[in-house]
């Protein structure tokens, strides 16, 4: 599994929004620079060390080019460094030019000041490392030979220059104070929506924990109270019965009558005791809840039931788990209120991500288009449908019954 990416607008260490804006005005500037310097312009070695530098100028912005089309990020120091780079080239292109003001090398000082305010925003610095690079550009045009040109107003132009400068530095830090501040308002939205996201996630929890608190009470409170109520009305029911039977007495019939009536009533009350109870086991035994449900069965309604499992016994999920026990459920119900049937098989056969469950009765059997609702199997279909399995019924009157249920492992 792959680390969570930080999203653009959150990592503020990334430069690759602002070099975007640097890498579009430097192609620009290159492009016209490469032009005007080279228009009608004899070839000398001066002209080829220009146009030298300009396309070492050109190589760098094209792998910054590259490395923001590929998303590729891009640190403070990188852009530094290229700013750096930018603003030594330009310098030393007008150090070995004549005609200081007259040059156009200095429009390269443009992209170069806009990725440096870019890279170190914050207004202070942003101004005093370009008031160093402006200083070496006013240094180199009045220091070295031929200097100002008073009489032609030399001097102007180098103060225009100056101030586009300075303009140009304002201008990128406010542009990247007004995006850090939509970037820190996109974060802070997103960390309040989290935090509203985990509060509500924690009540949840908290209401389902309280929910599973008040089934497992009322499960309890069942078990104690009604479960054991109705096993010892189901003993002394059998009890009545057996000693009405030995007097010859009518009363026997009734009562024998009520005996599994007894039965299937704490079957059913037990089945609900399991569904107040929630599966806390996260990758459930199937066997192991066939088995159990068997053992309960017999005990109850006094058939003896068989557990096969055929092949590996897979885990599932706890929806999947639970639909099954209630499908199980539903078939042994089935065998005890309408099969009269002397014994029961249940059979697991497991595949890679199904199951195949099988529950076989040698009762009366019965014909399954003629079978009336209150038989249950429209309540087993419908509970294998909502985990996306198949049922099959086959059966036949004096046949016994066989009930065929695939599930899936993992819905």
């Amino acid at each position: 599994m792959s680390p969570p990416t930080t999203p653009e607008y959150a990592d503020f260490d990334d430069y690759r929004k602002n070099q975007r804006v640097v890498v579009v005005v430097r192609w620009f500037l290159l492009a016209a620079w490469l032009f005007v310097i080279n228009y009608r312009e004899p070839f000398t070695t001066t002209l080829l060390f220009i146009d030298a530098m300009g396309a070492f100028l050109v190589v760098l912005n094209a792998l910054l080019t590259v490395r923001v089309i590929q998303g590729k990020p891009i640190s403070a120091r990188r852009a530094l460094l290229l700013s750096v780079m930018d603003l030594t080239v330009i310098a030393t292109g007008i150090a070995i030019t004549g005609n200081r003001i007259g040059n156009t090398y200095f429009i390269m000082y443009y992209p170069a000041l806009i990725g440096l305010s870019l890279t170190y925003p914050e207004p202070l610095v942003a101004f005093g490392l370009g008031t160093v690079a402006i200083g070496a550009y006013v240094a180199v045009s009045t220091a070295l030979p031929p200097g100002l040109n008073f009489d032609e107003h030399g001097e102007r132009v180098l103060i225009i220059r100056v101030i586009v400068m300075y303009a140009v530095i304002a201008a990128s830090v406010l542009m990247y104070r007004n995006e850090w501040q939509k970037r820190r308002a996109a974060v802070g939205a997103v960390h309040e929506e989290s935090a509203r996201n985990l509060e509500l996630e924690r009540r949840a929890q908290q209401a389902e924990q309280a929910a599973q608190m008040e089934r497992q009470r009322l499960a309890r409170e069942i078990h104690d109270g009604v479960a054991q109520s109705v096993y010892a009305l189901a003993l002394n029911l059998e009890a009545a019965s057996e000693a009405a039977s030995s007097e010859g007495s009518g009363v026997a019939l009734q009562l024998q009558r009520l005996v599994p009536l007894a039965r299937q009533t704490l079957l059913e009350t037990r089945h609900y005791i399991f569904d107040l109870k929630p599966l806390i086991s996260d990758n459930p035994d199937l066997t192991d809840l066939a088995q159990a449900q068997a053992r309960e069965f017999t005990n109850v309604a006094g058939l003896p039931v068989r557990v096969a499992v055929e092949g590996n016994a897979e885990g599932c999920s706890v929806t999947v788990a639970a639909g099954f026990y209630r499908v199980l459920r539903e078939c042994l119900a089935n065998v005890m209120k309408h099969s009269r049937a002397t014994s029961v098989s249940v059979t697991l056969r497991f595949s890679d991500a199904s199951v195949l469950l099988i529950v076989q009765d040698d009762g009366q059997g019965f014909d399954p288009a003629m079978a009336p609702r209150g038989y249950g199997l429209q309540g087993v279909r419908e509970r294998v449908a909502e985990l996306g399995g198949t049922v099959t019924v086959s059966s036949s009157p004096g046949q016994g019954a066989v009930i065929s249920a695939s599930l899936p492992l993992r819905r």
